[in-house]
């Protein structure tokens, strides 16, 4: 659901335009505050760790007391933004306990360690498997980048071990 003819003119907007800075120089910009504040934008949902952006940070700063900003993130909140957190350790420890239960003992663990949340997910994944005395084989913990390529590199390195894991 939703409005179809708003929807057609966010789609339609080019995502960012230039604006020049103290210097002259041109600056790429988000067109947030115009999409949000001119196309009756209901609230915005922030998917993904964007601090590190400060000119998008900005622009949410900027609209959130128009329109309400859901961030969903790794890590604290950002005041005025309605935040959604992840409790890493609680969900690799739920999922590794799940593979275990399904007979798993040769567990792999791939992630890009760039993430402040894969460091997280990783020791998770490290003690639960030394608080069951399980060992990790060095080649069982793939640091790639968070790419579909780095994906594969992952799993055909894994899978041309001579004891590959049962599950990733």
């Amino acid at each position: 659901e939703g409005r179809p003819v708003v929807q057609r003119r966010v789609r339609g907007h080019v995502h960012t335009a230039a604006r020049g800075d103290q210097r002259g120089a041109t600056q790429p910009r988000t067109l947030l505050p115009v999409i949000a504040l001119d196309t009756q934008c209901d609230a915005i949902v922030v998917l993904g760790d964007m601090r590190t952006q400060p000119r998008l940070m900005a622009d949410l700063e900027s609209v959130h007391g128009h329109v309400p900003v859901v961030v969903v993130w790794h890590g604290a909140h950002h005041d005025g933004f309605l935040t959604v957190n992840v409790d890493n350790g609680h969900g690799i420890t739920a999922a590794m306990r799940h593979l275990a239960g399904l007979g798993h003992e040769r567990i792999a663990f791939v992630g890009d360690p760039v993430l402040g949340d894969i460091r997280e997910r990783e020791d998770a994944y490290r003690a639960f498997l030394a608080a069951r005395g399980v060992k990790v084989p060095r080649a069982y913990v793939q640091h790639v980048r968070n790419t579909f390529a780095g994906g594969v590199a992952a799993f055909d390195a894994l899978m041309a071990l001579p004891k590959p894991p049962t599950a990733v």
